[in-house]
């Protein structure tokens, strides 16, 4: 799915396929593509749901592991750290922006 996204490479040679024909959905093979490239605010929220679900579970995870060690800290501190480094690498801001964006646009 992130291959359909503004941020893909082969997202300029993607939007130049004509809009989707809702009225022969089959009849080109690219139909579903067409879709998701001229009506992209669904494709973003969906990998926007999927990344978010995707950093939670990491974040539960890595607290879990950490809440273990025998120099762990407190819990507030754990949590504090584990969602800095998250933050560092979260695709989530990016994505939300250009939701954000689209909708103001419609």
């Amino acid at each position: 799915m992130s291959l359909l996204l503004p941020s893909s490479p082969w997202y300029p040679l993607l939007s130049t396929l004509p809009p989707p024909d809702y009225s022969q959905p089959m009849s080109t093979t690219t139909f579903l593509t067409q879709d998701a490239i001229h009506n992209s605010l669904t494709l973003i929220e969906e990998v926007t749901t999927l990344s978010e679900r995707e950093e939670q579970s990491a974040f539960n995870k890595e607290v879990e592991k950490r809440r273990l060690r025998l120099d762990a800290g407190t819990p507030e501190q754990i949590k504090c750290d584990v969602t800095r480094e998250i933050a560092k690498t979260s695709r989530v801001g990016r994505q939300v922006s250009y939701i954000e964006q689209l909708e103001v646009d419609f």
